[in-house]
Order: structure tokens, then sequence, then C-alpha cells
């Protein structure tokens, strides 16, 4: 399994199928100006983005949608979640050619990974505070450093309640949505896959609880299209999750089946310093990618631990192998099922 340090393990990895690296040199332009987010990072030796994979189908023939898979925006949360995902990658890049499931999904969808998009923030949690969350971005006239991402994303974000506007809070909005180079780098990418051939499915990896949330967080009453699609391919999900460890996952709309419990939530995590201002989540990137870039699936998946561990944010390192194992049956029954 490559490990959090192994980030050129996955750059130099080739595909059966492309026969040619995912290197920088083959990113999309809007996805490498994340190379120079809020600037911490520079000048450090290697680039943050190289864990990001490409993986194109063969030929002449285009698939008909695309997969972008993300890791959170949050860095609290994310040392275990970018082993999570460099496995799924890792899986995907290697079993092409002995796994019918993976050959299936590869020669039909272009896949897009990006393990973690706080680079700045990653190095802070390695270097200064492991339970740093936000970027690291500082704004004029504030004394406090940092803006939540996954609620600066340019929908809803000026719906009340879902977040905070004290740029102190951990789940600060920002000062005008979207208006993070993080997130502004993420939404110019996005946009050039929904202008191509649109989006099949989008999974932004967090921790933690076993949930599965599909669509919306920002209103408890609001309805995707194909909400009952949605529904039931998240049970099915949560079904073969379980099929590994026994690992339980949850499943609902997003405001609905976590924020609706936010009384639980604010005691279980009020050590790790979250504070959640109400029962709904604005301006963040299901939600965008559900009704702004059209993705026809946009799901958050929060890993483990339960939701009633006290040390939630630090995943003790023998579950993040069980973790990946479990994420990559459900991620194996997804692709075979969207």
């Amino acid at each position: 399994m490559p490990t959090m340090s192994s980030f050129s393990v996955i750059c130099r990895l080739r595909s059966r199928r492309t026969q040619r690296s995912s290197t920088l040199a083959h990113l999309p332009r809007a996805v490498t100006s994340l190379a120079s987010t809020s600037g911490e990072a520079a000048g450090r030796g290697r680039s943050l983005l190289c864990t990001f994979t490409e993986v194109s189908t063969p030929g002449s023939g285009s698939p008909a949608r695309s997969v972008l898979d993300g890791a959170p925006e949050t860095t609290l949360e994310s040392t275990d979640i970018v082993q999570v995902v460099e496995y799924l990658t890792y899986q995907l890049l290697t079993q092409y050619g002995n796994n019918t499931e993976i050959k299936t999904a590869l020669d039909k969808y272009d896949f897009y990974i990006v393990p973690f998009v706080n680079p700045d923030g990653f190095v802070y949690t390695q270097t200064n505070n492991r339970l740093w969350r936000k970027n690291r971005q500082t704004r004029s006239g504030a004394s406090c450093v940092g803006t939540d991402m996954n609620r600066n994303w340019p929908y809803k974000w000026e719906v009340a309640g879902g977040a905070s506007t004290n740029p102190c809070d951990e789940t600060y909005k920002g000062a005008a949505a979207g208006d993070t180079p993080e997130i502004k780098a993420l939404m110019a990418f996005t946009n050039t896959l929904t202008n191509g051939k649109g989006i099949k499915l989008f999974i932004d990896w967090h921790s933690y609880g076993h949930y599965i949330l599909i669509p919306y967080g920002y209103n408890c009453a609001a309805k995707a299209p194909n909400h009952a699609r949605q529904l039931s391919l998240a049970q099915g999900l949560s079904t073969r999750i379980a099929q590994s460890y026994g690992t339980r996952f949850t499943t609902g709309q997003a405001c609905a089946a976590l924020y609706a419990t936010v009384s639980l939530v604010q005691r279980v995590r009020a050590a790790e310093r979250i504070e959640l201002t109400g029962n709904q989540q604005t301006g963040d990137s299901t939600d965008y990618l559900t009704d702004v870039a059209k993705a026809e699936f946009a799901w958050t998946i929060e890993l483990r631990p339960g939701s009633s561990a006290s040390n939630g944010f630090v995943l003790p390192a023998a579950q993040i192998l069980p973790s990946s194992i479990e994420q990559w049956e459900g991620l194996k029954y997804l692709l075979t099922n969207v």
C-alpha cells in the first residue's frame, strides 16, 4: 500500500492501458494552478500535486462520461484519507489486466483523482498543528488565518445557518463565494469536464462517522431529481462495504443524515474544535457538483471511525488498511452499478 510519504510512487505508476506515466505534465492547466495556492508550500523541492492521477481511455474513442474522485478540502481529516485514496488509485492502475469489473470501468470512463486539495494546510498539520482544518489563506483586516474550503463553493454559499462568517471559526466560509485559490482552480477544472462529456460520479471522501451522504446539504427539503436512484445506490454501497469487516455506514441526505444529528456531533467533536452552526451545510462541493456541474451522482463519504469515536480525526494506523480495503470493495460496486 502506498504510504503518505510516497507521493512519487503514484506519479511513476504506468497504466497497463495507456503505457504512460501520470505526471504533472499531463495534468489539465486548471488543476496545475493548485500548485501555487496560498503560497506556504512553495519552494519545498517537490510538487504536492504529484499524486493527482489522470487515467485516460486509450485509443480514439472517448468515454461517455468522466468519474471525478476527490479527497477533503480540510486537512484536519486528511492524513488517513489520502492514504485511502492512494490505495484506491493504486488498485485502479494495477488491476486492469486481472479484474473484469475494473477493466470495464476503465474502458468506459475517464478518472480524475485528487488525493488532497489543501497542500498548505497539509504541510501545516505536519509542522505545527495536527488538527488544523482550514487552508492557510490570510485576509486583510482579519487576525485569524484560513477558510473552510468545503463551505466556500459558490452554490448556496449565501444561505444562512450552514457556515460561519467569523474568520476565526473552523467553519468560516470566506469573504465571498469561491474566493479561495484552491476552490477557484477546482471549479475551473470541473467546468472543463462539465463542458465536455460531463461527470458521472463525484466522491468527496471525508472523516469521520461512517456516512454515505447524497445531496443536498443546504436544505433538508430539497431533493435531487434522481433522489430515489441515488438513495438505492448508496444503500447498496453500504451493504457492499460491510461485507469486508462489518463496518456499517448510514446513508441519506447530507442535511438530514449528518447535520440533523448536530447535537451528537458537537459533543463528539468538541475536543477537535469543530463548530457546526445548524442542521445544514452551505457552499459545499457535492451540492455544487450536483446542481452547477451537473454530476449524475455527487456524494460525500465519511470514513472511519464511527461518529461516537473520541479521537475521530486521528485514526489509529492499524485501521487505515482495513478502511482502504472496504472502500475499494465499495468503489468496485459503484463502478459496476452507476
